[in-house]
């Protein structure tokens, strides 16, 4: 009796409490919720959330190459958010491979104007990305959306430059709801909100 009472309090010693990261109001990217959108040609794309919260940690370059601690994370299109932000790579010509491995987050978007990232770093370019506005309005597919942040995102390539630019809305307690990207003035590629379904 002593004996299995003790292999109890073991076991029951070996749980471990992960903390969960919850979706923000701009992000709302809630287990088991979707969106959709129309393209530019007029082709349905959907964006999905896994059915549960998932353990996620990466390696970050933020504590010398060490994991982060596993926390229960949404996963949004194949990504883990982290609020309002993800992991990502940042590669730099300047360190080894190695060293280039480790991740930090990059924020989506932030509730504050100006708030600026670097996406990415390397020898072929650069990618950048700034808070353009918040708590605007915009009408999409008839709709009027208040409660807005735009993010725009900016960079280029090379040996051959190819600037882009990118243009993201995001609707307060909805997400994204628009999406342009372009080359100089021109729009090449969008996606426009019709429906959504928030899983909270």
């Amino acid at each position: 009796m002593i004996l299995i009472f003790i292999l109890y309090s073991c076991k029951k010693e070996e749980q471990v409490n992960y903390q969960t990261i919850y979706p923000l109001p701009y992000l709302p990217v809630y287990p088991g919720s979707y969106w959709i959108y129309l393209d530019e040609n007029g082709d349905t794309v959907i964006s999905t959330t896994d059915k549960t919260y998932i353990l996620h940690s990466y390696k970050s370059s933020a504590i010398s190459g060490g994991f982060t601690d596993p926390v229960y994370v949404p996963y949004w299109d194949g990504t883990p958010v982290y609020g309002y932000s993800y992991p990502t790579y940042t590669v730099s010509a300047s360190f080894s491979d190695e060293y280039a491995k480790g991740e930090h987050q990059v924020g989506f978007l932030s509730e504050e104007l100006n708030q600026y990232w670097g996406v990415y770093y390397s020898q072929y370019g650069g990618g950048f990305r700034v808070v353009v506005a918040i708590d605007t309005s915009i009408t999409v597919e008839s709709v009027l959306y208040d409660h807005v942040i735009v993010v725009n995102d900016s960079g280029s390539y090379y040996p051959n430059p190819i600037s882009f630019g990118e243009s993201n809305y995001y609707a307060k307690n909805i997400g994204l709801i628009r999406k342009d990207i372009g080359r100089g003035n021109i729009i090449i590629q969008h996606l426009r909100i019709v429906s959504y379904f928030i899983n909270h």
